[in-house]
């Protein structure tokens, strides 16, 4: 039996082309029919609420929100947050610099595809390069989405914490050019 393949079918498919812009007003549109999906409606709960959280989020110096495209489509939203600069943050207790992630597919299409685990990776490298010691993504306890998320792209759990409305389960990466801060400093707790 003879078999035959073309050159074509033999090369692998060209890796995802991600880039980030900053979330402009003009995309709340897009935004509030993501919060409309069901994937999204378990996370952030009511998408009037979450959208009015996120629009809030235009004018904050503590949050950078940024729309991540695929081969130049929208299709993520991420939020690097420094909780030093927000009152009472959950993460205040990190380091100095240190970033905490928000990310959201979009489309449901592109859940569990492998672009979560780029997307934070991706988002890492660059932050990284930037400076910040560490990064902090707390997703809930119940999205297994998320976790495989953080755990492909390297972040380690160390702990959890409760929020209003789930416990987060707290995952860090921190930056490889940077002294090590794996070991929690003196008062750090995640219990």
């Amino acid at each position: 039996m003879e078999m035959s393949l073309s050159k074509a079918s033999m090369q692998p498919d060209p890796a995802p082309v991600y880039s980030f812009r900053t979330l402009e007003s003009a995309d709340l549109k897009l935004v509030r029919a993501w919060l409309e999906q069901s994937h999204w409606r378990e996370i952030f709960g009511d998408p009037a609420i979450a959208q009015a959280r996120i629009a809030a989020g235009l004018d904050d110096i503590a949050v950078e929100t940024l729309i991540g495209e695929l081969d130049d489509e929208a299709f993520v939203l991420l939020r690097c947050i420094d909780p030093h600069l927000t009152d009472d943050h959950l993460h205040a207790d990190q380091p100095s610099g240190a970033i905490c992630l928000e990310l959201a597919i979009g489309p449901a299409q592109h859940v569990g595809k492998g672009h979560g685990p780029a997307v934070l990776r991706g988002i890492a490298d660059l932050l990284f390069e930037e400076g910040a010691p560490r990064l902090i993504f707390d997703p809930q306890k119940t999205n297994s989405h998320a976790i495989s998320a953080g755990q492909k792209a390297g972040f380690a759990i160390v702990g959890e914490r409760p929020d209003q409305k789930d416990t987060l389960l707290v995952m860090a990466l921190d930056n490889p050019d940077m002294p090590d801060l794996t070991d929690l400093q003196e008062g750090q707790s995640y219990q």
